[in-house]
């Protein structure tokens, strides 16, 4: 009986576990990163000339697009309990900057807005890599849709008909063609899902691995752009919450509080660091996360004052943004031209069915 009770439970977490995901994953979908950066900026823009956050919430509730109504009516909401303003965007927002938000506005309101514009600069940033990529792979996708959808109808119809005029003989272009529609009518549907799955897991285990093999993954360039995003994520944070008079053992405390298990380890191993009597918290740092030379380079930096300290760490996740806003950038070319040139596979056998195909090749005389 303790067994099923126990199983039962298990179930209970694995399903509020799931129905979390797919609330987060339906979140991020109708709440962007670049809709962030907005919500963030309309909030801080108000506040810095001394309007109230019930004010600002009670205005975007009557003018702000219907995401920016409903993340203000809960910040609304828990203001009026008594509540605070980070707290009521739990789940809509990263969980590394929610984390630094509530540290800061624990600090006090011009804290708090110099954060908010922060974060809000991060966020716009961060977005534009997945911009890119959808940016340039819109209009080819289009095209590839419209290409496979012909090719089922009414191209199909026509491929049967043309059997039925050469008697039924073999064709190696109507043969092709066959093949490929069947492929996009009863297997293409699969290809995709196993192309989403593969990509969800690939992006679960950069999420939650801290094995050594993934350890050497990430020395890999080719595969070295999660560990890029969670670096930049990683210092400009701690340089944001430094900036406002953190001790570097609360810093990687939040840290490893929030985030994913990649982060968290990092963070608890550079806390681990500063315990164990590292010199500075840039000798903490050195996990891994962040490459040799800006441990190097930030390491020049370890014995000057601290504000030095935190232009040379902006610096260096401004260094690891534009890194990774190159790969965006290839990425996207990549994504588009393969996109791009599957679409134009389809035309070319389009066009080669319509248009080079003669029935009276194979017709012989007296057939």
């Amino acid at each position: 009986m303790d067994n099923y009770f126990t199983e039962l439970v298990n179930l209970n977490s694995l399903s509020e576990s799931f129905n979390d995901s797919l609330q987060g994953l339906k979140r991020s979908f109708r709440f962007s990163r670049a809709k962030q950066a907005d919500f963030l900026r309309a909030f801080a823009g108000p506040m810095t000339v001394g309007k109230q956050p019930i004010e600002i919430c009670e205005h975007i509730r009557k003018h702000g697009s219907t995401i920016q109504k409903e993340v203000a009516t809960l910040i609304l909401a828990s203001l009026e309990e008594g509540g605070g303003i980070a707290s009521a965007m739990e789940g809509w927002i990263d969980p590394v900057s929610l984390s630094a938000l509530k540290a800061t506005e624990e600090a006090g309101s011009e804290v708090f807005v110099r954060a908010l514009e922060r974060i809000a600069d991060a966020l716009e940033v961060s977005s534009q890599g997945r911009a890119k990529i959808i940016k340039l792979a819109i209009y080819p996708s289009i095209i590839l849709i419209a290409t496979i959808a012909i090719m089922i109808y009414p191209v199909g119809p026509v491929i049967e008909s043309l059997k039925l005029m050469i008697h039924g003989k073999s064709d190696p272009t109507l043969d092709s063609m066959t093949s490929l529609i069947e492929f996009y009518v009863h297997w293409l549907w699969l290809a995709a899902l196993i192309g989403i799955g593969l990509f969800i897991g690939y992006r679960w285990y950069m999420a939650n691995s801290i094995s050594s093999f993934r350890h050497r993954i990430d020395q890999i360039p080719i595969f070295s752009g999660y560990r890029l995003s969670i670096a930049s994520k990683f210092i400009s944070t701690f340089a944001l919450l430094k900036e406002f008079g953190m001790p570097a053992s609360r810093i990687f405390n939040i840290l490893k509080d929030s985030g994913n298990n990649y982060q968290r380890y990092h963070a608890t191993l550079a806390q681990f660091n500063l315990g164990e009597g590292a010199i500075s918290e840039v000798d903490a740092m050195d996990t891994g996360l962040l490459d040799d030379s800006q441990i190097a380079t930030l390491h020049l930096y370890a014995s000057a004052d601290d504000d030095q300290l935190i232009a040379a760490m902006n610096k260096a996740a401004d260094v690891v943004g534009k890194s990774i806003s190159k790969r965006s950038t290839y990425a996207a070319y990549l994504v588009a031209l393969l996109i791009g040139g599957w679409a134009f596979y389809n035309v070319i056998m389009i066009v080669s069915v319509l248009v080079g195909f003669n029935p009276k090749d194979h017709m012989q005389i007296g057939v």
